[in-house]
């Protein structure tokens, strides 16, 4: 988390810096420092344990947990009810971007990559980061079973 700080301030000064307009520039520099906190502040938000059964096509759900760890990795795990008695596990990294949707870095690009972050829920979004709208949209929705 404080990696991710410590990257992201010197390119935001770095890039106030080029700016030919320096009054606007020194205004603007408050502002880039609370867009970050809250970058940071929403990071450290999704740390901790979701669950949630999603809806599934031949199947009665599919058990979902996401776990999200403070070194901004992930571990997720699938289970298809009265499917397979083994689950589907993957790993891989995780981040905040700029529009405060959490994205889960896959080696495929598929399965469930982006989330948008609410104070009580992770809601999971289409491939493009709309919320899905179907009778099944409260079904895409992880809850917190622990904190931190």
């Amino acid at each position: 988390m404080k990696v991710s700080l410590l990257l992201i301030l010197p390119l935001v000064f770095l890039s106030i810096s080029c700016s030919s307009n320096k009054a606007s520039a020194s205004a603007s520099i408050p502002n880039a420092i609370e867009a970050t906190a809250e970058l940071v502040s929403q990071s450290e938000t999704v740390v901790g344990t979701w669950q949630g059964m999603l809806p599934c096509a031949d199947c009665p759900g599919i058990s979902y947990t996401l776990q999200i760890f403070p070194d901004q990795t992930y571990q997720e795990k699938l289970v298809y009810l009265e499917r397979s008695a083994e689950a589907v596990e993957q790993a891989g990294a995780w981040e905040v971007d700029a529009s405060g949707v959490l994205n889960l870095e896959k080696p495929d690009g598929s399965g469930m990559i982006k989330f948008e972050i609410m104070p009580d829920a992770l809601v999971m979004l289409d491939t493009v980061g709309k919320r899905i709208n179907s009778d099944m949209a409260a079904m895409y929705r992880l809850k917190r079973i622990n904190q931190k």
